[in-house]
């Protein structure tokens, strides 16, 4: 039921976000342009979502989304790994999104 939820709203946010002036108005700024700016939460990195507004797809972060709970689920098979691990396990999968988001970024401006 949880997924269907889920899939209902990633359907609904799409159409808006793709096929309203609201919704290009929310793909240019955000909610808050500072708080956009300054906030590199991971799901939206591993999305592909520009933090400055202006890109991204609602395909990315439903992807983002299954990515990180597939994540979350396998770290939490496993108890005997600390907290400590599971948090540099994240950060690291962090780093290495922004890696390949920058080195595609730079490929795609030449």
């Amino acid at each position: 039921m949880t997924t269907l939820v889920f899939i209902i709203c990633a359907t609904i946010t799409a159409f808006v976000l793709n096929h309203t002036a609201t919704g290009f108005q929310i793909y240019m700024i955000g909610s808050n342009k500072t708080a956009a700016k300054y906030a590199a939460i991971l799901i939206c990195v591993l999305a592909g979502i520009n933090p400055n507004g202006g890109k991204g797809k609602v395909g990315g972060m439903v992807l983002a989304v299954i990515i990180l709970q597939v994540l979350s689920s396998g770290l939490s098979m496993f108890h005997n790994i600390s907290d400590y691990y599971k948090n540099l396990i994240w950060g690291l999968v962090l780093i290495f999104v922004m890696i390949i988001n920058v080195l595609t970024e730079r490929k795609s401006r030449v």
